[in-house]
């Protein structure tokens, strides 16, 4: 039997507050980031009033909106706000115009039917703001706001005669593509259903394979123990995590996946977001990429200044071995480039 295609179509974006956008808009552009014009506002319009109030911010506010995408990816963006009126504070609740990772947007067929599903399957679900129309370049986008279990900002958008869906293909392995963005819940359990009903489900290639602890982690270089060790960086401890999933929708051909984690006693344990960000905090906190060389990667890294967090970690997964380092961007958020390689890579035998 043939099953009909879910409404949702994919992740569009993960949006982001920054500090100075010019500068953020070079590092990304330095590995391989591009403004999408597409995403830009049609020539002469403005979004309405209503926008802005729902995000509870002023058009006054706004200094500029800038999305960018690897070129190969067909959806996924990170899309930068910069304000007149950043809010720095360490705070949770999070705010629409706080700094750093405060929302994402999933790409619908028709936005109008998600939102009546949302509704009915999640009465509690906050509404911040009912369907607009918005005029962008790649054509007239319906716009819709809510949050999530977790009070993240969700932007549930459709795009009239949608030109990305004919388009979409998976990048190919010499191409650097976007592999997930990392959320930690407060309320895992509720936040996984909620997304889920969307359509998306946990791809369990990437669950570590069932090996001898040294053999998951750092094989070769340390094993566990190191591996954790160095996860004291972010102030991670070993069994924090009770739960992870990465869930992806089956429409979108390429490798995106939105990682939730249940952290061990997180309402004690999580840092509310703000300035210097880590990887335990509330929220979104990570973002990572695939790259066709893990050395060339960190090299350039290390040319070009950025902050190192930490230089190399590897995975035996299901799907095969991976290689990546963590570090940070221009407001130090961060980022992993992280390379594929085939199971047993590094000598494991079992």
């Amino acid at each position: 039997m043939t099953v009909a295609p879910g409404n949702l179509i994919a992740l569009l974006a993960v949006q982001q507050n920054v500090s100075d956008l010019q500068k953020q808009l070079n590092l990304y552009g330095n590995i391989d980031y591009v403004v999408d014009e597409g995403a830009e506002l049609a020539d002469g319009y403005q979004p309405p009033d209503s926008w802005f109030a729902a995000r509870g911010v002023a058009r006054d506010d706004l200094e500029a909106a800038v999305a960018v995408k690897l070129p190969t990816d067909p959806y996924m963006h990170v899309w930068f706000y910069s304000w007149k009126n950043l809010d720095t504070k360490s705070q949770w609740p999070q705010k629409f115009n706080q700094i750093g990772s405060r929302g994402l947007t999933l790409l619908f067929d028709d936005v109008d039917k998600e939102l009546a599903r949302i509704l009915k399957e999640f009465p509690n679900t906050k509404v911040l703001q009912q369907p607009i129309k918005i005029q962008r370049k790649w054509g007239e986008t319906t716009s819709a706001l809510v949050h999530d279990p977790e009070g993240t900002f969700v932007e549930l958008v459709s795009i009239a005669n949608n030109p990305l869906v004919a388009k979409a293909q998976p990048a190919l392995p010499h191409h650097r593509s976007f592999l997930h963005f990392m959320m930690n819940c407060v309320n895992f359990q509720e936040t996984t259903k909620w997304y889920q009903a969307f359509g998306m489900d946990h791809d369990h290639g990437v669950d570590f394979r069932n090996l001898h602890h040294d053999d998951q982690f750092n094989r070769g270089i340390g094993g566990r123990d190191v591996f954790m060790n160095q996860m004291k960086t972010f102030s991670h401890h070993e069994n924090v995590w009770t739960d992870c999933h990465f869930l992806r929708s089956p429409r979108d051909p390429s490798h995106m996946h939105l990682e939730l984690l249940e952290a061990d006693d997180c309402t004690e344990g999580l840092k509310d977001p703000g300035l210097n960000p880590t990887w335990f905090q509330k929220g979104i906190a990570r973002y990572c990429m695939k790259t066709p060389s893990f050395e060339a990667a960190q090299r350039t890294a290390k040319e070009r200044g950025y902050k190192i967090y930490i230089e190399e970690q590897r995975g035996a997964l299901n799907w095969g071995d991976s290689q990546w380092f963590f570090f940070g961007d221009v407001d130090g958020n961060l980022l992993t480039l992280e390379q594929w390689h085939h199971q047993r890579y590094w000598g494991e035998r079992d």
